[in-house]
């Protein structure tokens, strides 16, 4: 073999595969500067009535009559559960709850409440029993609904009259 032709080979080798190695490529770099928000806001919660709670039109006889409105799941109307008094009208409570976060929502009845009409007192019971079951699960952008309902119990002798009154409903995440 020609020792011109090694040479050559062997120098083309050299300046095509080694050189490069051995001399510095010229680097580019570049610099940004990114921008970073954050925007904080409270949780918030909101719970509106929006229909009373109303055992409508009792009419008595002579026993002690049972009244429930069982709305647990959802909106209900009054029912006779016992005794013979007959009811016409009314209908489950409704509370609209809103938030700005998706979440579980506790409700918290009261165990009773009671309504009166000046010295009358009538006392509705097992309020959670016969209400939207807690925990709810509120969403964010709508009327997240609580329908309340309970047991009304109408003693034979009971004054006629309307009967009024209010009751305490939380709901907390």
């Amino acid at each position: 073999m020609n020792l011109k032709k090694i040479f050559f080979q062997n120098f083309l080798c050299f300046l095509f595969i080694l050189l490069p190695l051995f001399i510095p490529l010229q680097a580019f770099s570049a610099s940004v500067t990114l921008d970073a928000t954050a925007t904080i806001e409270a949780a918030a919660l909101t719970a509106t009535q929006q229909n009373s709670l109303n055992f409508g039109t009792i009419i008595i006889s002579d026993q002690e009559s049972t009244i429930r409105i069982n709305a647990s799941a959802g909106a209900a109307t009054p029912s006779v559960e016992s005794g013979t008094a007959s009811v016409s009208g009314g209908g489950s409570g409704l509370i609209y709850v809103t938030t700005n976060i998706d979440s579980n929502v506790t409700i918290v009845y009261p165990a009773s409440a009671t309504i009166a009409n000046a010295a009358n007192q009538l006392t509705i019971n097992n309020i959670s029993a016969n209400s939207t079951p807690s925990p709810l699960n509120a969403v964010t952008g709508t009327n997240n609904e609580i329908h309340v309902g309970g047991i009304l119990t109408v003693p034979a002798s009971q004054t006629a009259a309307t009967y009024t009154g209010t009751m305490s409903i939380t709901v907390n995440y």
